[in-house]
């Protein structure tokens, strides 16, 4: 049953999928899958494009919203698309622990398209996360207004052990 994505990451539970239709989506605020929200080894949570499409879904934050936070544990984020978050601001910040971001496209993002970085600044070292692998994504034309914070991807400040970077292409 169609919802919008913000009350969807809030009723998907373990082994279920959110299916993203084609389109633009004009997000209306920062987008936070928030700790313990969680997916198991076993029975990850997926939230991928609909493989009947004929065009990627976009996430579009418009340049004036924080973009794409994802905070739990074992997801599986596949083949869309995040753009225009807010100067200063990550397209698509990965906080969680064991997840895999496959065929993920980045651009024009207020800061760096894809970073691995803490959940929060009161994060001990044994919650940075860990074990994620970005696989196969995509990411360019980000950068902030000023031109001091213009990456890709980056595993930086505050990660753990065990990430991955793997097919990337930044440009």
């Amino acid at each position: 049953n169609p919802m919008n994505i913000y009350d969807a990451v809030k009723f998907v539970q373990p082994g279920q999928t959110i299916v993203l239709a084609e389109g633009v989506y004009s997000m209306n605020a920062a987008f936070k899958i928030e700790r313990g929200i969680d997916g198991t080894a076993e029975n990850p949570i997926y939230m991928v494009a609909d493989p009947e499409a004929t065009t990627r879904p976009v996430l579009s934050f418009g340049g004036f919203h924080a973009g794409m936070t994802l905070g739990g544990d074992y997801w599986v984020l596949r083949g869309f698309d995040v753009t225009k978050s807010s100067d200063g601001d990550k397209g698509l910040q990965i906080s969680g622990n064991y997840n895999l971001v496959d065929s993920v496209n980045t651009y024009y993002n207020g800061n760096t398209g894809i970073q691995i970085s803490r959940y929060s600044s009161t994060d001990l070292y044994e919650e940075w996360p860990k074990y994620n692998t970005i696989l196969n994504c995509t990411s360019y034309g980000n950068a902030d207004a000023g031109f001091e914070d213009a990456d890709g991807f980056a595993a930086k400040l505050t990660v753990g052990e065990g990430n991955v970077f793997d097919g990337c292409i930044a440009h």
